[in-house]
């Protein structure tokens, strides 16, 4: 609740700062928009480079969290993280990324972070993507599972 209650505060100290400096706003955004047009190829750099690194966040995030709930699929065993995800183990994880997201469903990026930032709580599992949409549509139980 902490970290809702803290981005909301961020939000209104931002909105007041730029309410109460609208010149200070509109010359740094002025700066900004010099800067690219005079060196459009280097904005472009920039802009490729920080894609590279978000990606590069956005992997180690998800291999963290899938190491610490056993870096692989629970069901097949799979190991390859491209296919693997984490899944609820009670269901309910469309819900439960809503709540997150305040109404809209959180990114998968930020559902990491959040188990990340709760110490990789209790109540998941890892599942590759062919065990846990068929948990979806098999009424909970993995299609490998049924004859057991």
């Amino acid at each position: 609740m902490s970290y809702e209650r803290d981005k909301e505060y961020g939000r209104r100290y931002r909105k007041a700062y730029c309410d109460s400096h609208p010149g200070f706003i509109k010359a740094a955004s002025r700066r900004r928009l010099d800067r690219i047009q005079a060196d459009p190829v280097r904005h472009a750099d920039f802009k490729a480079k920080q894609v590279v690194i978000q990606a590069r966040n956005r992997a180690k995030l998800k291999a963290d969290a899938i190491k610490a709930y056993g870096g692989k699929c629970k069901c097949c065993k799979e190991k390859d993280i491209r296919f693997l995800t984490i899944d609820h183990i009670e269901g309910g994880g469309t819900k439960h990324r809503r709540e997150l997201g305040g109404g809209r469903k959180v990114s998968s990026r930020g559902f990491y972070l959040m188990l990340r930032r709760e110490s990789y709580p209790k109540g998941y599992q890892v599942l590759c993507w062919s065990c846990n949409c068929g948990r979806a549509l098999n009424g909970g139980i993995c299609p490998h599972q049924k004859g057991t």
